[in-house]
């Protein structure tokens, strides 16, 4: 699957498991205070990409006494990105284009040729990005931030996962309910019942 197919598919999950609206929080490059970001999910910009075929072609210029030549190359999948990770940005970046390049010419690719090329990636492969233009609240610092839609989804996963354990403990504990008929029940009632709880729990 293309990286940003499956960016797009964990996208529409968050919005199904957790709903449209994304509270964060970012810290300013200019006085590193914390400040709260809130958006819509719906809004992230979705670049579906040319029409998906099994590769590319590009046509390159000549240099350094080479003819002209035409590049191959397919859209780097997930499974690419896999085999790269740990690797530093510089270093994954040429191993991750190593993998993507179908053509037979032994000649190694020039930086200016390598720029070209995963620029023709970029405007061919589906993208799911979003860059957030924040204004800090302490001293009024503008900056722009890319947001990782993916990653923070599965951190809010984890997240969720540890409290609903704990919610769960919460019920069981006080209305001595199975784990089955919490788990049951949806999250705004559960969280209602919790609510609840701690309101009758404050007054004693």
């Amino acid at each position: 699957m293309l990286v940003g197919d499956r960016d797009y598919l964990i996208l529409q999950l968050r919005r199904l498991t957790l709903g449209d609206r994304v509270l964060a929080v970012a810290d300013c490059p200019g006085c590193g205070s914390k400040m709260d970001i809130d958006f819509d999910a719906a809004a992230i910009p979705i670049e579906c990409g040319a029409p998906d075929t099994p590769s590319y072609e590009i046509e390159l210029s000549a240099h350094s006494g080479l003819p002209p030549r035409t590049v191959r190359f397919r859209l780097p999948s997930g499974s690419d990105q896999e085999a790269v990770l740990g690797l530093d940005v510089e270093t994954a970046t040429d191993k991750l284009l190593e993998r993507c390049l179908l053509s037979g010419d032994a000649a190694p690719l020039a930086v200016n040729e390598k720029a070209r090329v995963i620029t023709a990636m970029e405007e061919r492969a589906p993208r799911v990005e979003l860059e957030l233009d924040l204004r800090c609240p302490e001293c009024s610092h503008a900056f722009v931030m890319p947001f990782d839609t993916t990653g923070f989804f599965l951190d809010e996963l984890r997240i969720t996962a540890s409290k609903l354990l704990r919610e769960v403990h919460s019920l069981a504990f006080y209305y001595h309910w199975h784990e089955s008929e919490i788990l049951g029940l949806l999250r705004d009632r559960r969280r209602a019942y919790l609510a609840l709880l701690s309101d009758t729990l404050r007054q004693e």
